[in-house]
C-alpha cells in the first residue's frame, strides 16, 4: 500500500509540475555542448586542473575504452538532477555505441547537488552500489568543503578505479554493504505506474512543443529566468569531436551536500 500511495503521488506531481521551471531545464539542455571530456559552466576548475582532467579523461578512453564526461554547471534551472543528468547523458551520447560504455559525473554547484550516470553497459561493474560509495568516499566530502574541482576530479578517479582498473591511480572505494531483495510490487503498482509513465511523456511533448520559444537568436548564450543561469559566450570545442553514441538506462547514485 505504501508504493501505491507514493506511486499516485508521484503521478499527482507529474500532472500539475510548473512548466516554468521545466522549461529553464529544457532550454539549459539545448544549449549544453561539451568542451571535451570536461565542460566546466560553472567556473569552479582552474585552467591548469582542467588540462589535467581533460588529459587524464582522454587516456583512459584510448587505453580503455571508456568515455567519462565530467561536468559542472551553476544551476539546473529547476527539475531534478536524476532526471537532468540522463537527459544529457542521452544528448550527448556518452560512450561507445554498442558497447554504451560511458559515465557522466554531472555537480549543479547553486543547487548543491550532484549524480554519477552509468551508461547501460557499465551497469555490471558500476552498479548503484559502488556509484554511491564513489559519491560517499570521494566527491561529498569535497563538495561540502566547496573545493568543487577536487571532488569532480576525485569521484572521476574513482570511477577510473571500478571500470578501468589497470589505469587506476586510487584504490576503489570501500564495497558497499549488501541490500535485502525488495519485496514483490503489487499488480495495482504497475498499473498506478504506467499511468504515471504515460502523463510524464504526455508532459514532455507538450514542453518541448512550448520550449522553440526559448531558444535564443545570436550567438551570446543564453540567460536564465529567475537568476539561476549563466552566460555561454565564448564557448569553443577545440578539437573534440564529441562522444561516440552510448546510451543510459538510468543507472547510477545523486546526492547532495
Amino acid at each position: 500500500m505504501r508504493l501505491t500511495r507514493s506511486l499516485l503521488l508521484l503521478a499527482l506531481i507529474a500532472a500539475v509540475a510548473p512548466a516554468r521551471a521545466e522549461n529553464a531545464s529544457d532550454a539549459l539542455l539545448r544549449t549544453l555542448q561539451p568542451q571535451g571530456f570536461v565542460s566546466d559552466y560553472a567556473g569552479v576548475f582552474s585552467a591548469e586542473q582542467k588540462t589535467a582532467l581533460e588529459a587524464r579523461l582522454k587516456d583512459v578512453e584510448a587505453h580503455g575504452g571508456v568515455e567519462i564526461a565530467v561536468v559542472a554547471i551553476r544551476s539546473m534551472g529547476g527539475g531534478e538532477i536524476d532526471d537532468f543528468t540522463n537527459r544529457l547523458f542521452e544528448r550527448w551520447k556518452i560512450g561507445k555505441k554498442g558497447k554504451d560504455n560511458g559515465v557522466l559525473i554531472l555537480a549543479s554547484i547553486q543547487d548543491r547537488k550532484m549524480r554519477i550516470e552509468v551508461g547501460y553497459g557499465l551497469e555490471s561493474v558500476l552498479n548503484d552500489a559502488r556509484a554511491g560509495a564513489i559519491r560517499d568516499e570521494f566527491m561529498l566530502p569535497e563538495f561540502r568543503e566547496g573545493r568543487y574541482a577536487n571532488g569532480l576530479m576525485r569521484g572521476a578517479e574513482g570511477v577510473i578505479a571500478v571500470v578501468a582498473p589497470d589505469l587506476a591511480t586510487v584504490p576503489p572505494p570501500a564495497n558497499p554493504p549488501s541490500t535485502a531483495h525488495p519485496q514483490e510490487t503489487e499488480p495495482m503498482a504497475w498499473v498506478i505506474l504506467g499511468l504515471t509513465l504515460a502523463i510524464i511523456f504526455l508532459s514532455i511533448l507538450s514542453r518541448r512543443k512550448r520550449s522553440f520559444l526559448w531558444i535564443p537568436n545570436g550567438s551570446g548564450g543564453w540567460t536564465q529566468s529567475g537568476g539561476g543561469g549563466f552566460s555561454s559566450g565564448g564557448f569553443s570545442s577545440g578539437g573534440f569531436g564529441g562522444f561516440g553514441g552510448g546510451s543510459s538506462g538510468g543507472g547510477g547514485a545523486s546526492g547532495s551536500w
